[in-house]
């Protein structure tokens, strides 16, 4: 289930930025996105680098060019798009 894997990363970068024998390397340095259909609904989330978690109903960006994407994705987004 995507809720499910959703969990798993967050977990999974809050607990590698909080541990003390990782603490000299610090945490992953990426953005994961996670995207997939739960029951028929869409299910999209995105974290930081240490797995806080964002649960996000339209669209997100990440990377070297979000802000970019932003713009773009806010310009052409309409709800209910097939």
């Amino acid at each position: 289930k995507p809720v499910t894997f959703c969990n798993l990363v967050a977990y999974s970068l809050f607990k590698k930025g909080t541990t003390p024998f990782y603490s000299r390397f610090g945490s992953y340095i990426i953005q994961p996105i996670v995207a997939g259909l739960q029951n028929g609904e869409p299910v999209l989330a995105s974290y930081d680098s240490i797995g806080a978690q964002c649960m996000i109903e339209r669209f997100e960006c990440a990377g070297t060019g979000a802000e970019e994407l932003m713009a773009i994705c806010e310009a052409y987004y309409k709800p209910d798009m097939e």
